[in-house]
């Protein structure tokens, strides 16, 4: 049987989904945390002090961890198609092209250094390849 949920951690929960859900820490504060109408400065600075809390941040943490891939990646595609701005659009498909899942950018070729798997793209690796004074290092420096 589960611990039974104070009234606390109710709000801390809905004040935490809230946040994970777009809304910023001063509206989630003013929806979930204060008892009576704050002005947006208090609700503000109190939103910023709660989210710090240890038990604030132990449930983030949680939420955080629960999330699937899934549902970041249909979340930044709801972004991208309700942003006002062309710019805000392109940097969203941007960061989508980004993702593992994606990967619409990535046209690498990995490379081991020091036992870890680093990732050059073609262009960067073109480059260090045409670098006469590049090739001509030793091999352990053009591993750096």
């Amino acid at each position: 049987m589960p611990p039974k949920l104070t009234k606390a951690d109710i709000k801390r929960k809905a004040f935490v989904k809230d946040l994970l859900s777009g809304k910023s820490q001063t509206q989630a504060y003013k929806d979930n945390i204060a008892t009576k109408e704050v002005s947006d400065n208090l609700a503000a600075k109190e939103g910023s002090l709660y989210v710090r809390k240890r038990k604030t941040q132990e449930e983030l943490e949680n939420a955080i961890r629960d999330l699937s891939p899934e549902y970041v990646l249909d979340g930044l595609k709801r972004e991208v198609e309700t942003a006002p701005l062309p710019d805000t659009r392109i940097k969203g498909l941007i960061a989508l092209g980004n993702t593992r899942k994606c990967s619409v950018f990535k046209d690498s070729t990995p490379s081991i250094t020091n036992n870890t798997l680093n990732v050059f793209d073609l262009d960067e690796l073109r480059r260090r390849l045409a670098d006469t004074s590049y090739s001509n290092a030793p091999i352990t420096d053009q591993l750096t």
